[in-house]
């Protein structure tokens, strides 16, 4: 794979997350229309879970100089960007799916609510979507 070639750092793509509509004018063309930002981080190395890089003030840094750590530029970004952020992490294995909401309809004045979930993909397992319903529809993530 990509990963394994040496001297390879990884990249970050940002590129528009575009949906195509069929749609009938005089001049019978496609109307494309922009409805997200994908921002894909193809690190060599894996990174902190989700659940980690969504929890605000909080701190692992050892070297006053590093930069990207917690995700404080994707919280920002998000949080800047639109009212509902949809964040997908495969991280490491095609074994787990992450998913964290940014989304303002779930702040509170008690404080920030980023919830992040992780999903397996093995095989044998109920379909993401299935695992998706059952989570989101246990009393405790009514609100998600």
């Amino acid at each position: 794979t990509i990963q394994e070639r040496p001297g390879f750092t990884g990249r970050v793509h940002i590129y528009p997350d575009v949906h195509e509509q069929l749609v009938t004018n005089r001049k019978g063309s496609k109307f494309i229309s922009t409805t997200g930002l994908c921002i894909r981080n193809n690190s060599p190395h894996k990174i902190v879970p989700l659940s980690e890089a969504l929890v605000v003030h909080n701190t692992t840094k050892v070297d006053p100089t590093e930069i990207g750590e917690n995700g404080v530029g994707l919280k920002q970004a998000c949080a800047a960007l639109c009212d509902l952020s949809f964040v997908l992490v495969k991280n490491g294995s095609d074994a787990n799916i992450e998913m964290g909401i940014v989304a303002k309809s779930l702040q509170r004045e008690e404080g920030p609510y980023l919830p992040a979930f992780q999903f397996s993909n093995e095989e044998g397992q109920e379909s993401l979507r299935e695992q998706m319903i059952t989570l989101f529809s246990e009393p405790k993530h009514e609100d998600v």
